[in-house]
């Protein structure tokens, strides 16, 4: 009984917060929300009964503080309502109750203090983040063929100059087309970081026997192939070997500025130290990342979790609603996407050329409906593209295991 009077309790009363004014706490247990607290309420008073009767009929209880060896409680009350909760009702002692309001404003003077002294306040480490906002675009698409054989697109077929030729795999058997992008069209900043034209394929060897354990880690990605055509030279639609996923033009970009993932926060040595440290030892994480995607809604549940996280660190009204939105709404998006940052699943992977740090290109998300039909070689992984931005001829593909495999 102690146990659940404690749980309750703390249920009622955030220790962040001045303790509750009224000497008596009244809870609602959930059994589906509670499920430690109701698990000792259905021990204490026999009521596993619970589980075979919708509407059981089980009188109210109510029990002395001397009958579980407490004197700061006067007396407790339990009444069921139904079958999945029950109302708890502490009464304290008016002595036990001043006692208890002095110490808890006590602890909080005492935490206060000591969070000062150990974290970089929430506005500081807001703006460290703030400074790390890149641009990013996402892909408006059309369905079908554009009527621009040059023009970026998915899947159907792809430019090429008369000349080149179609890439194969070690037994001469023709890749797949997945993707083109015409840089001349993309936005002016990412367009004079990939030198001005050219249009980037992406084709792929969907016919690779690849261990799904990621067994030889290389092999799942150099099944991805790139070309950088020069789209001034003779050329025209080839056709070769399609692939399955549906035919959509990229009609336009639409721009945001995109934020860094948490891998790269903590590993990535952009942040100012303190607040590194912070977000390292802490766990503490700034904005939502890897599975919502552009343009879809803050959930109310996340926003009251960001200003309960918050409170840990910082105390009670340290992240008000508006903030706590406004921080979740800058992270690293989900989805397919240019530039920007990557969206890691867990396992930060930033590839070299040449012992030069690759660049952020592309962001592939399987589980973007535009993928719907096709897969690569697992069909639920998430590609990153990077390239050279000291030879924008190259091109890797690095996918994102979600482990360190």
């Amino acid at each position: 009984m102690p146990h659940l009077v404690r749980a309750i309790v703390f249920e009622k009363d955030n220790p962040n917060y001045p303790i509750h004014d009224d000497r008596t706490v009244r809870h609602i247990l959930s059994r589906w929300q509670n499920f430690g607290s109701f698990a000792v309420l259905d021990e204490l008073c026999g009521a596993d009964a619970l589980r075979d009767a919708f509407f059981p009929e089980i009188p109210s209880i109510s029990m002395l503080g001397a009958t579980f060896g407490n004197p700061d409680i006067l007396n407790v009350d339990i009444e069921w309502l139904g079958t999945d909760g029950a109302q708890v009702t502490i009464a304290y002692h008016r002595e036990a109750h001043a006692r208890m309001v002095a110490e808890r404003n006590e602890a909080l003077e005492q935490a206060a203090a000591k969070r000062a002294s150990e974290y970089p306040p929430l506005a500081d480490v807001m703006a460290e983040y703030e400074k790390l906002g890149r641009p990013s675009w996402t892909p408006i698409l059309e369905p079908g063929e554009t009527a621009e054989p040059k023009a970026s697109r998915y899947f159907g077929s792809p430019w090429m100059p008369s000349d080149a030729h179609w890439p194969v795999n070690g037994d001469g058997d023709q890749l797949g087309f997945v993707m083109q992008i015409n840089i001349a069209d993309l936005p002016t900043a990412m367009r004079n970081r990939l030198g001005g034209g050219g249009i980037v394929s992406m084709f792929y060897d969907v016919d690779a026997e690849l261990s799904p354990a990621y067994e030889g880690p290389e092999d799942h990605e150099t099944a991805a192939v790139f070309r950088r055509f020069d789209a001034n030279l003779p050329g025209g639609l080839r056709r070769g070997r399609k692939l399955p996923g549906k035919v959509q033009a990229i009609a336009s970009w639409r721009a945001a500025k995109d934020y860094p993932d948490q891998p790269d926060l903590c590993e990535g040595g952009d942040l100012e130290i303190g607040v590194q440290k912070f977000l390292v030892d802490t766990g503490f994480e700034i904005g939502e990342s890897r599975y919502r995607r552009r343009g879809e809604p803050t959930e109310e549940a996340s926003v009251i979790a960001y200003m309960r996280a918050a409170e840990n660190f910082w105390g009670a009204g340290a992240c008000d609603a508006e903030t706590a939105a406004n921080a979740l709404d800058m992270f690293c998006a989900a989805g397919d996407k240019l530039a920007g940052w990557p969206a890691w699943d867990g396992v930060r992977r930033w590839p070299e050329n040449e012992g030069r740090r690759m660049a952020f290109f592309y962001q592939i998300d399987v589980m973007d409906p535009l993928w719907e039909g096709f897969a690569f070689w697992r069909g639920d992984e998430r590609g990153h593209v990077f390239f050279d931005e000291a030879d924008a001829t190259v091109f890797r593909l690095a996918w994102a295991r979600g482990t360190d495999c």
